[in-house]
């Protein structure tokens, strides 16, 4: 916004994009915002201050997990259905423990955290419950204004105040303890600077006063989906999209978590406080807290993605997943009748690349547009056989998706450098914010721009859109990325499940790590998988028929490297095989005992 004229922001920012999955409909249909006109930016005659032959690392990916659910009202029976596969880190041991609790009046089963007391997703048998974030945002940037005639204070509404200095003392091996001040304002401590010299506050959830509390221990006593959701709306941790099924057939969804009130500003660029016109008024009042129960159409979904209108998003934040998960998981469970626990569990195996099709074409085109003089060859013409072939699924087999996601990261980043870097090529006191600058542009942005190719945005005029098609797909065919494009999708995605010596320590070896092996799926479609990264766990669970449940995660229940159990789940979680939810007999108990 210090760059660009503020249309032109709101375009490059644009949060609509034809793939959002919503669970609350707006009153009004939302529209992309059209590009700024040329009397606002025209930058045809401007040089761009960087070479596009550079690429820069992979865009940034929005970490998350699936849930779904169906009412009752589409299976045979009447049950209801929910499904949870929390994304995260892949390591060795699985980051999750699979448990059974009971205890008089009381039984549990599903997955924690080791070292964390209770079910964190999973069902008690009257309901189940399962969690993907919300990736809204929570804290916010705060500018301190400090007194030019005194620097032991900051502006505050009505006046100054003195910060509140508390030394700090390090300890230093073999040296004398250093002791160093830390300054605390109202709304937090000061924890760096920007670049004009000013103090920073985080302000933050969890620093407030009641944002984080343990109430998710009361989904034991939950019966109904309404007791579900009164647990959820009440549980401040980390906000969630909570998703709950019923006994009864009943589904619903909320949005749990303290939920900051804004006020006068939406959190998306750091703001002073010292006025008084600005700030958070506490949480969100309940009655604008996000949720629906019974859909009409009986089922709910949500993968990191924007839930909610933009009016109503705008008190939540603005950094949501690619929409794409949650498209693809509508189109699934739309059509779907009398559905089964396995027919959700190949939801959540679905491997269509969905996030990747629309570069589909846009790799076509360029790699149609490499002339003579570039000496395309057989690679140009083989790639296109590929791409014109591929059937847009993550298969460990396919050689098109290692291709266009090559593609797909050069063309981003070539794009939001030629978005901006003209302009900022004749402000250079501004050039300092050209890496923030380009990272805020949407992906969505990007795509609408391909789609409409206005020539005043790019210094290339009309033919600018054209260059960046054809420079991504000539680097993509490159000698020194020809050979990996050109492998398998699973050996270039195969998994990397290190045990934490191994990563803290290289001579340990990879004795520890569990195999590594080449997988399907993909960061956008619904199975996700990466190297790192990739569904945990895969829960799919109606509350009175656990005797159908299914559970999967990779490794086995033992931490223990040299124990059988170490590694028995692993090929089920790796192909996806139905697997179930109750453990079966035991096969070592232990029992703790009070000391004497």
């Amino acid at each position: 916004r210090k760059i660009v004229p503020s249309t032109y922001a709101d375009w490059l920012m644009m949060r609509v994009g034809p793939m959002d999955a919503l669970l609350i409909e707006p009153d009004a249909p939302e529209v992309q915002p059209q590009p700024p006109s040329a009397d606002v930016v025209d930058v045809r005659r401007r040089v761009s201050s960087l070479p596009t032959s550079q690429d820069g690392p992979e865009p940034a990916f929005v970490l998350g997990s699936n849930n779904f659910a169906v009412a009752g009202s589409r299976t045979r029976d009447g049950r209801a259905i929910l499904a949870n596969d929390p994304h995260l880190a892949i390591t060795a041991p699985s980051i999750w423990y699979r448990l059974e609790l009971n205890w008089p009046g009381y039984s549990m089963v599903g997955l924690a955290l080791p070292g964390v007391p209770g079910v964190v997703i999973g069902t008690n048998g009257h309901v189940a419950w399962g969690m993907t974030n919300t990736t809204g945002d929570f804290r916010d940037k705060v500018i301190v204004e400090v007194d030019p005639e005194d620097p032991t204070r900051y502006r505050v509404p009505g006046g100054w105040e003195a910060f509140d200095v508390k030394p700090v003392e390090i300890p230093v091996r073999g040296e004398k303890p250093v002791t160093i001040d830390s300054r605390w304002t109202r709304w937090g401590p000061v924890l760096e600077t920007n670049r004009d010299g000013q103090p920073i506050v985080i302000m933050s959830v969890p620093n407030q006063p009641g944002g984080v509390n343990f109430s998710l221990h009361e989904m034991a006593d939950a019966r109904t989906v309404d007791d579900a959701i009164k647990v959820a709306r009440n549980w401040y941790g980390p906000s969630q999209n909570v998703l709950v099924a019923d006994a009864d057939g009943r589904i619903g969804w909320v949005m749990s978590g303290w939920l900051p009130n804004r006020r006068g500003h939406d959190g998306r660029e750091p703001i002073s406080l010292a006025d008084g016109r600005r700030g958070w008024d506490g949480p969100l009042p309940e009655e604008h807290r996000p949720m629906l129960v019974d859909p009409e159409n009986g089922i709910l979904y949500t993968a990191n993605n924007r839930t909610v209108p933009l009016d109503m998003a705008s008190r939540i934040g603005h950094g949501f997943a690619n929409p794409a998960r949650a498209y693809r998981i509508e189109q699934l469970l739309e059509p779907m009748q009398e559905v089964t626990e396995t027919d959700l569990l190949d939801v959540q195996l679905d491997e269509l690349a969905q996030s990747a099709l629309p570069y589909i074409d846009l790799y076509v085109e360029g790699l149609q547009a490499l002339d003579s003089d570039s000496q395309p060859g057989p690679e140009r013409d083989r790639m296109l056989e590929i791409l014109q072939a591929w059937d847009g699924q993550s298969t460990e087999e396919n050689v098109a998706l290692p291709a266009l996601a090559q593609f797909r990261t050069s063309l981003l980043n070539q794009a939001r450098r030629q978005l901006v870097d003209a302009i900022l090529f004749e402000n250079p006191d501004l050039r300092r914010h050209a890496a923030q600058a380009r990272g805020a542009i949407r992906e969505q942005a990007i795509l609408a721009g391909f789609r409409l190719r206005p020539s005043h945005l790019l210094p290339g005029g009309e033919a600018g859109w054209d260059d960046l098609l054809r420079s991504a797909a000539g680097r993509t065919l490159a000698a020194d990325g020809a050979a990996k494009t050109l492998q398998p999708w699973g050996e270039v995605n195969r998994a990397n499940f290190q045990h934490p010596l191994a990563m803290a320590s290289p001579m340990m070896g990879t004795g520890f790590d569990l195999p590594s092996t080449p997988q399907s799926g993909y960061r956008g479609a619904v199975r996700v998988s990466h190297p790192q990264f990739g569904a945990s766990a895969r829960l799919v669970v109606s509350p009175n028929h656990l005797e159908d449940g299914i559970l999967q995660t990779p490794g086995g229940q033992s931490g223990d490297p040299f124990s059988e159990h170490y590694t028995d789940l692993h090929q089920a979680w790796l192909d996806g095989t139905p697997t179930p939810l109750m453990p079966g007999d035991a096969v070592r108990t232990i029992t703790l005992s009070p000391a004497k």
